[in-house]
């Protein structure tokens, strides 16, 4: 068996046989992944990559940016338990409740100098404790360096990398999102361990639809020229944009709910509209309370929106 055949026959155990109790492994492989463009422009953290020799010293700086990315965004845009502990993996701690839930940062904005420290905490405490060496253990990928916070790829590892990760994200993507099921019942965790769908909207003859129903704010009952449209349960939630879960509102309701839930009188309402929509396709209205409910104990943080 040749190096690339034995690399591929670790990674099918892997995949077919790991026995994740968090994400850590499964995140921590996939933001090492990038290595794969080492030397392409744009790549960002491309200052912590260094080829010696035939190997890539790779700054464990370069690996966290994107371990905190995913982090950051299941745990503030999704609320996606990652642990099926009591606790939840400790990852969560770093980030604190001060930072803006709404706005989460970029790769770029985490490699610069004001997320050091945040960086060094979660390579001392999350990284190197949690998921660098037990990650080893099942493929052999890197050497780890004692006392050094990076570690090193061998020049075939990089190519194996850049072979296959077209097959490999994929497969990550889906034991990770197995795994979420098994302790979220979040809807379309599969889009949201993606991380790529864009915001959809509602298009121009669905928001006649909905104005129809309305004539003026559904929040507030102020009347203005232009509406937004609301998602009565925040899209970050249910992922989707679709015609039951959508109200007019005014600028002042739209800003000030942000991504809050309604309260249950607004929901009501909504109920009770959705009864007199015919174009309501795919929807019932047992299934939209079950996910309203289900909103509220997994996702909801803080006060709900009210007028």
């Amino acid at each position: 068996m040749n190096f690339e055949e034995e690399l591929l026959n670790r990674f099918h155990v892997f995949f077919n046989n790991v026995d994740l109790s968090s994400t850590y492994k499964p995140v921590f492989l996939k933001s090492i992944m990038d290595l794969s463009d080492f030397g392409k422009p744009g790549v960002v953290g491309s200052q912590w990559v260094e080829k010696v020799g035939n190997q890539l010293k790779v700054d464990l700086n370069f690996v966290v940016i994107r371990y905190a990315k995913y982090y950051w965004d299941m745990y503030y845009k999704f609320n996606l338990r990652q642990s099926h502990t009591p606790q939840d993996v400790n990852i969560h701690k770093f980030f604190g409740d001060k930072q803006d839930p709404h706005k989460p940062p970029t790769l770029t904005d985490l490699a610069e100098e004001k997320y050091e420290t945040l960086r060094k905490e979660m390579i001392s405490k999350s990284i190197k404790p949690q998921v660098l060496k037990r990650l080893n253990n099942d493929l052999c990928l890197y050497q780890i360096i004692n006392g050094k916070n990076y570690i090193l790829f061998d020049h075939n590892i990089i190519e194996f990398l850049k072979k296959y990760k077209g097959i490999l994200i994929p497969a990550i993507n889906f034991i990770t999102t197995r795994y979420l099921e098994k302790i979220n019942s979040s809807p379309r965790i599969a889009e949201k361990v993606l991380g790529k769908i864009p915001r959809s909207f509602l298009k121009p003859d669905e928001k006649k639809i909905i104005m129809k129903y309305h004539d003026s704010c559904f929040y507030c009952g102020k009347i203005e020229q232009d509406y937004a449209f609301d998602h009565v349960i925040p899209f970050d939630y249910i992922y989707q944009t679709d015609l039951f879960n959508m109200v007019p509102a005014c600028t002042s309701c739209n800003g000030s709910k942000s991504n809050r839930l309604s309260t249950r009188e607004f929901f009501n309402k909504v109920l009770e509209r959705n009864k007199k929509i015919k174009e309501l396709k795919d929807y019932s209205a047992s299934w939209y309370e079950n996910l309203y409910d289900k909103c509220k104990l997994e996702y909801h943080k803080g006060s709900f929106f009210s007028v």
